[in-house]
């Protein structure tokens, strides 16, 4: 049911596109083979029918949940009919039970309120249709969720390289489809991002779609490697969830369905890196060799207050090293020395020009650390020599 896999995300935007929130990097993805429907009752309303697609057989599981009981019928491929009045107890099963409480069970579906656990044996493939009950008709809107858990091969994940990023930059959203260890390639992948709204928010949350693609343009790195990407700008600051859905055909040729989440933190640029960084090499004692590079950065803050300054220099055999810098800044326009020690880039293996693959800029309070600006290939350094650097 879940795999965890490795992929290398790069992407690449026309010019003039937004900054692109992401560095290329190995990013682990946990692939599941779950898909959802939901829906909702509305006043006066007793039933609700869904259709769910099963691609492989084996044995399968179905959760329902909702704030009020539902009794649950699901129509199989083979023409039975499941409920809890007919369930067996061996080939078919059928649990129902209330959580008053966050669920501590590592299962996917299950919520608060009252669930209903259908479990089939060597279920056959094909289409299952599933109705929803209630003893009467409801009296006010009621919502329902349905998690389909199939025994498949065919795999989805999300990939967000970062869950952090700044207002006005983009991320790249990706959707990783496989069957067993061989890319899906034809399949419609969409993306749905919706800001969660505040404590204070009457109005609904907003939301946007996006198609993932796999063809090897805009946001995609490589057509036909399964990984269907596309690019996300969000312009306001705020929590926000990110769906992303598949369909398509199996291998075998039969329809499937999948479902995956993830979260997105989208932060206010209340304080600002600058557009130009320099770097120096520093000889502290004197003996013709450098003890470290430093790297100046441009930083504009509204008002007094405490930030780090993070620098990843990264070289021409992809090796990366980091560092850092916190500061007591002042309101207005200043600089933010970096420092990096000799030591640390002699594992860097290759001489330079060495590039600034990400500078962020954070804001540290008492009870937090939060994302302010961040901007990626912010340049390259002069072609440093690591034999000029001080050896430990």
């Amino acid at each position: 049911m879940t795999r965890t896999a490795s992929i290398l995300l790069a992407a690449a935007l026309a010019g003039g596109a937004p900054a692109l929130a992401q560095e290329p990097a190995r990013t682990p993805v946990t692939l599941t083979s779950v898909s959802h429907a939901a829906g909702l009752l509305a006043s006066g309303e007793q039933t609700a029918r869904r259709t769910l697609q099963v691609d492989a057989e084996g044995d399968l599981t179905l959760v329902v949940a909702s704030p009020a009981r539902l009794a649950v019928e699901v129509a199989t491929p083979d023409g039975r009919r499941v409920s809890a009045g007919n369930a067996d107890g061996e080939e078919t099963r059928v649990f129902e039970f209330a959580l008053d409480e966050k669920p501590s069970l590592p299962l996917p579906g299950l919520g608060l309120g009252q669930n209903t656990l259908v479990m089939l044996r060597k279920a056959a493939a094909g289409s299952y249709e599933v109705q929803l009950r209630a003893e009467q008709p409801v009296e006010q809107p009621t919502a329902f969720v349905l998690t389909l858990l199939p025994t498949s091969e065919l795999r989805l994940g999300l990939a967000v390289p970062e869950s952090e990023l700044p207002a006005g930059q983009g991320v790249a959203v990706a959707g990783v489809l496989f069957q067993g260890d061989r890319p899906v390639r034809e399949a419609t992948v969409t993306a749905t991002i919706t800001q969660e709204p505040g404590p204070k928010d009457d109005l609904p949350p907003s939301s946007e779609r996006i198609e993932l693609r796999d063809d090897g343009r805009g946001a995609d790195a490589a057509a036909g490697d399964g990984i269907f990407t596309g690019l996300y700008v969000p312009a306001v600051p705020g929590q926000y969830v990110v769906l992303v859905r598949a369909e398509g055909l199996s291998s075998e040729g039969r329809a499937f369905e999948r479902d995956t989440a993830g979260a997105l933190r989208v932060a206010e640029r209340t304080a600002t890196l600058g557009e130009k960084y320099e770097a120096e090499g520093i000889d502290d004692d004197g003996d013709g060799r450098y003890d470290r590079l430093q790297v100046a950065a441009g930083v504009e803050a509204p008002a007094p207050g405490r930030y780090d300054v993070v620098v990843t220099l990264r070289a021409s055999n992809g090796a990366t090293v980091s560092a850092h810098a916190l500061a007591m800044l002042e309101g207005g326009s200043q600089t933010v020395a970096v420092d990096f020690d000799a030591a640390q880039l002699l594992t860097l293996g290759a001489d330079g020009p060495w590039t600034l693959a990400l500078v962020r800029l954070d804001e540290v309070t008492d009870s937090d650390r939060l994302l302010r600006d961040r901007v990626l290939e912010a340049g390259t350094t002069d072609g440093f020599a690591l034999a000029s650097f001080a050896s430990p």
